[in-house]
């Protein structure tokens, strides 16, 4: 909604791209969570995640990253989704909604960073089945491959999405 505030031009193309980087970001995550046994949610528990980097670091990593980048850190497409997206709003003069939205994403970073913490720095409380099928393992890499582009690179990004605010 702070794009949407924000006006067609900067604001509509801050939505667009902070969707694209949420969409990978998101479908990159679930993709790792999806490899944990179990053919409900009740497979997804924080107790299943302790210790994850140290059994499975390439999974580890690729859920470390994905959740650094949903709490906005740099070098990621969520930090440079989340940039674009208040820069445009702090051009349309929305100071108070900004700022609040940058509150919000601040405290959002203790639930990211917890995921993380359980993943590196707790031990495993039970052994857990963990695989998953190529399809998840290529979808986790490709997300992966798109976070760090769009956050090293946003250019072509950038220009994509400022072009299809136009219309």
């Amino acid at each position: 909604l702070v794009g949407l505030l924000a006006g067609p031009q900067v604001g509509y193309s801050g939505v667009i791209l902070y969707l694209v980087a949420y969409v990978a970001m998101t479908v990159g995550a679930f993709s790792i969570m999806n490899m944990f046994a179990g053919g409900d949610d009740s497979a997804m528990t924080m107790s299943r995640i302790s210790g994850l980097a140290k059994r499975h670091p390439i999974a580890g990593g690729a859920l470390a990253l994905f959740m650094l980048s949903l709490a906005g850190f740099p070098p990621t497409a969520g930090f440079v989704g989340k940039y674009y997206m208040f820069s445009g709003a702090l051009e349309a003069g929305e100071t108070l909604l900004v700022l609040i939205a940058v509150l919000t994403s601040a405290v959002s970073v203790y639930y990211y960073v917890r995921v993380i913490v359980m993943m590196y720095m707790k031990e495993e409380q039970a052994s857990y089945a963990f695989k998953g099928s190529r399809y998840a393992y290529l979808a986790a890499a490709l997300c992966v491959m798109l976070v760090l582009k769009f956050g090293v690179f946003p250019a072509q990004l950038l220009h994509a999405v400022k072009k299809a605010a136009i219309f």
